[in-house]
């Protein structure tokens, strides 16, 4: 667990860890601070830029992200094949365009009350089989499942607004 008053990580500072939990917003990493760092479970700040370059290299649907904070930037996560599961905390106010397009492997989704925003494209293209949008989310992109084929279930609150193409090439659904 690293402290909110991180600043500074230096080279295979994580060497062989298996669970990483970062709470300090905005440390420095060097090029090398996850050299050898292979983790099952990573919980970050959504703008920890330097954790998505770790997971580039680990093997696909290994990988449970937890996200504590922020906003979850345009395509910060996109065809990360290493995200089998996401949990999204009340802290996180929105998933921006394209967050987790392409992401195959990534089957499970957890979303937590607080969240506002679900951008245009979040998780198209993605494993998902199944989804619970909180009633907290007051706007909703378009083609947010996009060509989801594996989503079976998807569970909005009552009266939402569901966009145009919202669901569009989810074939299971």
């Amino acid at each position: 667990v690293l402290p909110e008053t991180l600043e500074y990580v230096d080279d295979n500072a994580f060497n062989s860890c298996q669970e990483l939990v970062i709470n300090a917003q905005t440390p420095t990493f060097t090029k090398y601070s996850f050299y050898y760092c292979e983790p099952t479970s990573i919980t970050s700040p959504a703008y920890s830029a330097d954790i998505v370059k770790t997971m580039q290299r680990l093997q696909p649907g290994t990988l449970t992200l937890t996200i504590t904070s922020g906003s979850i930037s345009e395509s910060l996560l996109s065809g990360t094949a290493a995200l089998k599961e996401v949990i999204i905390k009340s802290k996180v106010t929105a998933i921006q365009r394209s967050a987790f397009n392409g992401c195959d492997y990534l089957t499970k989704v957890t979303i937590e009350e607080g969240i506002q925003e679900v951008g245009n494209y979040a998780f198209a293209n993605s494993g998902i089989e199944e989804i619970t949008l909180p009633k907290s989310v007051i706007h909703f992109g378009s083609y947010i499942f996009y060509n989801c084929k594996s989503l079976v279930s998807a569970t909005l609150s009552e009266g939402a607004l569901v966009m145009a193409e919202m669901f569009k090439g989810c074939t299971a659904l």
